[in-house]
């Protein structure tokens, strides 16, 4: 709990079912619970731009533009394109007088050669450098690998960007380089080719036409984990477990409502199956017969 209440995890949390909460406002006639889901939605907008975390806010306007995006509703589109707008608006507002970056690109101190340098950037820089040199099933767990293969053949520490002075890293920064270098490149390409997959699965269903409940149901759950895999891009917020869990747990969830399986299944509302005896008359019907007392078809 300590952990998730710093502010990358928690805004990562917050991002992957903020989509949700927002869709189901739309979708539920109840005023009651349209009140709760605004409440909800409400909620998690104002923690996720309080929560001053820069990967949380781009993670939440990726989300959005997926929600702007995708949805068919016209004043959904236009509620969730003017949500994006402003958490954007409002997390530069926010980060003003916090961010001690940002005061120190307005005080004059910068110049153009630091102006655009990043801590991240710099440091994924110095792991590419050395990623020629990676083994192939990487070095494995733990930041001491990590800075020794960076070390042998890039420098570690990075430039005084801030007025804080040159110091190490200690890991990337970024979910999927940490991936890449704990377990090397198959474990890379199988979990790359998975999201890439489920992606697409994902589109593809929400491409067709799909009941209301399933489709803002897929959605959000799409929309919340396009805003995860944003937000774990500049940290290490899958290598949490319970951030982990989280991941698959959406992709679980986009795979069983975007492929037809069972109650899950395309044309069917959620949780609505047919029965054994309507899948017996459904076959009866098309071979042209009717089903006997054991429940078998007959000619007629």
């Amino acid at each position: 709990l300590p952990v998730l209440a710093q502010a990358p995890f928690a805004g990562a949390l917050m991002v992957s079912f903020f989509p949700l909460a927002l869709l189901l406002i739309f979708h539920e006639h109840g005023l009651w619970r349209r009140l709760f889901y605004l409440c909800a939605s409400l909620s998690l907008g104002f923690n996720i731009v309080f929560y001053l975390d820069r990967g949380s806010w781009l993670a939440c306007v990726g989300s959005m533009v997926v929600l702007a995006v995708l949805t068919q509703r016209k004043k959904s589109s236009w509620a969730v394109s003017a949500v994006a707008f402003g958490c954007v608006v409002w997390g530069l507002v926010a980060m003003g007088p916090h961010v001690e970056g940002l005061r120190w690109v307005f005080s004059g101190r910068a110049d153009s050669a630091t102006l655009f340098q990043s801590v991240r950037f710099t440091i994924w820089g110095k792991v590419l450098e050395a990623l020629p040199h990676l083994p192939v099933f990487g070095v494995g767990w733990g930041e001491t690998p990590w800075n020794s293969l960076v070390a042998r053949y890039s420098p570690l520490s990075y430039p005084n960007i801030y007025g804080f002075g040159p110091f190490f890293w200690t890991q990337p920064h970024n979910s999927y380089l940490q991936l890449l270098l704990s377990t090397g490149f198959p474990t890379f390409v199988c979990f790359a080719a998975l999201i890439v997959l489920t992606m697409w699965v994902a589109l593809k269903s929400l491409g067709a036409e799909e009941p209301p409940p399933r489709r803002e149901v897929l959605l959000g759950m799409f929309a919340g984990l396009v805003g995860l895999l944003t937000q774990s891009a500049l940290d290490r917020t899958l290598w949490l477990v319970p951030m982990n869990v989280l991941l698959w747990m959406l992709v679980g969830a986009v795979w069983a409502l975007s492929c037809p399986v069972g109650g899950l299944g395309r044309g069917t509302e959620l949780g609505d199956s047919p029965s054994s005896s309507e899948l017996v008359t459904r076959s009866a019907i098309t071979h042209g017969g009717r089903p006997d007392a054991r429940g078998r078809p007959v000619s007629t």
